[in-house]
């Protein structure tokens, strides 16, 4: 399965877990440009590796690959659901992955205006 379609997969299933007031309510809290699907934090951790646990044989081209396509939309949960997979998975990252894993957490949109800079690429 190419990431673009994965990723389209997991908005679904997280728009699913989502609650519109909470999402509004979220978008005030952070002041963010990124969109809220209203999950919460437990929750979209709870899809993360139920997804995980149906791929085990997700290798780390295709980590990274989904990573960035779930970075590349503007949705707290989408990119929440990034980091968690990375820090998940991290068993099969190299050290250059960690430094992306790292930045990719501290710049996750939580507080204040979304990241300029995808930490990504």
């Amino acid at each position: 399965m190419r990431a673009s379609e994965a990723a389209d997969q997991i908005e679904s299933r997280l728009a699913l877990l989502g609650n519109p007031v909470r999402a509004a309510g979220e978008q005030r809290y952070l002041k963010s440009d990124l969109a809220s699907l209203g999950v919460t934090v437990p929750a979209v951790r709870k899809a993360v590796k139920a997804w995980l646990r149906q791929r085990p044989e997700l290798n780390r081209r295709q980590l990274l690959a989904l990573c960035r396509a779930l970075w590349r939309r503007p949705v707290h949960e989408l990119r929440s659901f990034a980091v968690f997979l990375l820090e998940e998975r991290v068993d099969i990252l190299e050290s250059s992955d960690l430094r992306l894993a790292s930045s990719a957490k501290r710049s996750a949109g939580c507080c204040g205006k979304s990241p300029r800079r995808d930490p990504t690429r």
